[in-house]
């Protein structure tokens, strides 16, 4: 019989963690506690497959945890669990624990197994990658890659350009159509995009170049205060890092250069891509002119690789 995957749980209520014992004991060894310090030395002593956090506790943010967590377990997969919006801690868990999904307070019991079955057989996989690795460094044999900044403000590309252009080859589209049309001339490894673009919601052309295109790497530059918008990017699109805007050129500049290391991991091993793979999302009603422009483009893609 196979070895039970090691799931830990973490919330400062007993009850919640006695309720998430009793729901996967039976497919999963699990460690239930309201100790961060336990949690963290599990992790240093044992193979531990899935973190899922809390993220308001007495003694330590949920996001902070996750971030020691990953920092002694890169394999491990993260979760953050939570029962409010804080637009700052969810910024935290995409620029810092890089949390494999952001699932809310009351969770629906049947979609939060499945988020913990994806999330443990992605560790299994990792792990197993893991005993013959593959070494990935900036010389790594991965074809070079582009910059696309998705942006109708000139301003931001020209700061983007004076910022990155000596190190990257860097892209401007304003328009979705010149996104695409460059995404399919060009090898583009990562995405710089802001969520509108003329006025209009863009999000779902990034959730859906993620779960098609999943060894590209995408930042998320925006003035942006909408908590559940962010958390469906952290889980239908698996955005790499979120930064405000007015732009900071160091901040842009590190999260750039991290976002391309990334790319040459996940061109590298498409192993480690299924560890950004992205939640299922609803099927869009295709009810406007982005919407229409998203699916057209996906289709042609799909055709081009079947030919």
């Amino acid at each position: 019989m196979a070895e039970k995957s090691t799931i830990v749980f973490i919330d400062d209520e007993e009850r919640i963690v006695r309720s998430l014992a009793m729901m996967f004991k039976s497919s999963y060894r699990v460690i239930a506690t309201t100790n961060p310090r336990e949690v963290l030395d599990v992790v240093k002593r044992e193979r531990v497959h899935v973190v899922v956090s809390d993220q308001r506790m007495p003694e330590v943010a949920g996001v902070d945890l996750l971030r020691e967590v990953r920092a002694l377990s890169p394999l491990t997969m993260r979760v953050l669990l939570t029962g409010y919006s804080d637009l700052a801690s969810i910024v935290g868990s995409i620029n810092d624990g890089e949390i494999f999904r952001f699932v809310s307070k009351p969770w629906d019991p049947t979609e939060f197994r499945n988020t913990v079955d994806q999330a443990s057989a992605i560790a299994n996989e990792l792990i197993e990658q893991s005993r013959a690795p593959v070494a990935v460094s900036r010389d790594t044999e991965v074809p070079a890659a582009d910059l696309l900044v998705i942006d109708d403000s000139e301003e931001v590309f020209r700061m983007i350009e004076q910022s990155l252009g000596k190190r990257h080859k860097v892209h401007w589209a304003a328009t979705l159509d010149h996104a695409f049309e460059l995404i399919e001339r060009e090898k583009i490894g990562v995405v710089v995009s802001d969520v509108k673009l003329g006025g209009a919601d863009i999000t779902l052309a990034l959730k859906t170049l993620k779960r098609h295109a999943p060894h590209l790497v995408t930042v998320v530059l925006a003035w942006f205060h909408d908590t559940k918008q962010l958390i469906e990017l952290i889980n239908q699109a698996q955005i790499y890092r979120f930064l405000p805007k007015p732009i900071r050129p160091n901040m842009l500049e590190m999260a750039v250069d991290a976002a391309f290391a990334r790319y040459r991991v996940l061109s590298a091993s498409p192993v480690m891509a299924k560890a950004h793979a992205v939640e299922a999302a609803p099927e869009p009603v295709v009810n406007n002119s982005f919407s229409s422009k998203v699916v057209s483009f996906f289709q042609r893609l799909k055709e081009r690789a079947r030919a």
